[in-house]
């Protein structure tokens, strides 16, 4: 079967930790374009502009975190269950972790909760030593994020934060597009924690049970 297409767009997903982002980048940029054409986005430069500075914030960030990603994997390899919250873009980060980090790649039940719907029942489980991952943002919804961990914290829940303030997100991008770079940032740090809990685990990320294995699934 042969496919043509007017326009083509490669990534080398292996090649980085901020590579794992362009997919992201790119379908970020066509809809800011698009934008930008049929409704003359004011933005549109401090956003380009941010995509320039993205990727060495992204393997800089990596670094600084790697103890933080090993003490992750330690203490979460046992666990039955991950609860994975967050709000604004980066709650499709939150669900991919869940959805295909730890249940598609560890075999590890999880569950997405937006931070703004945290208090609308979920935060009934909150107790202690119960597993939360929480992807706090930069900008406009970081109100909910630290409302959340605020709670977790008083009943000393097994908190993990990936923060995209630490990594000084809001410093190198304006604070007019910062919430567009929260997803960005967040998915290229969190990579390293998956890699260690899947050694520490023993389970490589490649394995699959179903995928790939079976017809008409």
């Amino acid at each position: 079967m042969t496919i043509s297409a007017d326009f083509s767009f490669i990534h080398g997903f292996q090649e980085s930790y901020a590579a794992k982002t362009f997919k992201m980048q790119i379908a970020l940029y066509i809809s800011a374009s698009i934008l930008n054409k049929f409704d003359d986005y004011e933005d549109f430069e401090l956003f380009k502009n941010g995509l320039t500075k993205i990727d060495d914030l992204i393997e800089k960030s990596v670094k600084l975190n790697t103890p933080k990603a090993e003490l992750f994997a330690k203490k979460m390899k046992d666990s039955s269950i991950i609860y994975v919250l967050s709000s604004g873009a980066s709650l499709g980060v939150a669900y991919s972790t869940a959805s295909f980090l730890f249940m598609e790649m560890q075999w590890l039940p999880a569950v997405t909760i937006h931070t703004g719907e945290y208090f609308h029942g979920p935060f009934e489980l909150t107790e202690k030593k119960v597993p939360y991952l929480l992807f706090m943002n930069e900008g406009s919804t970081r109100h909910l994020d630290a409302r959340a961990l605020e709670f977790m914290q008083r009943f000393d829940a097994e908190t993990f934060v990936i923060d995209a303030k630490d990594f000084g997100l809001g410093n190198v991008i304006s604070s007019k597009v910062v919430d567009f770079f929260n997803p960005l940032i967040l998915t290229g740090v969190m990579r390293p924690f998956e890699e260690n809990l899947a050694r520490e685990r023993n389970h490589p990320l490649t394995s699959r049970r179903y995928m790939w294995k079976l017809e008409n699934y």
